[in-house]
């Protein structure tokens, strides 16, 4: 639902853009626009991939397929694409979570030893 959401509104942006100016530059702009977003969709979404693909093609260019960090790069031809999609969104999330904990719990210490 959100990511429907998310395609409508970056159409209706792009709608919006080129009525007030329909140039190469606006369309090199939107293409830029919908590579930039169309990570968000590849490779659960491949419906709206396919408008956003078509879309392109009509302002004269394409889609790439999205490009993996080079930290989760290796994962995709090990374990395939969703598992390092997966790997790319959540594990920076659950680095800084762990140091966090590993902060509370040296400071926690810190303080103990320092009441003594």
């Amino acid at each position: 639902m959100k990511k429907n959401s998310l395609y409508r509104s970056m159409i209706l942006h792009m709608e919006y853009l080129r009525s007030l100016e329909d140039s190469e530059r606006v369309r090199k702009a939107c293409l830029r626009y919908m590579q930039t977003w169309s990570e968000y969709f590849y490779p659960a979404q491949m419906d709206i991939i396919a408008d956003l693909q078509r879309l392109a093609a009509e302002l004269g260019g394409r889609l790439e397929v999205p490009k993996l960090g080079w930290k989760y790069a290796w994962i995709k031809p090990v374990l395939g694409w969703k598992a390092a999609k997966w790997a790319e969104s959540v594990l920076p999330e659950a680095k800084a979570s762990v140091l966090r904990s590993w902060d509370k719990a040296m400071f926690k210490l810190e303080t103990r030893e320092l009441g003594r």
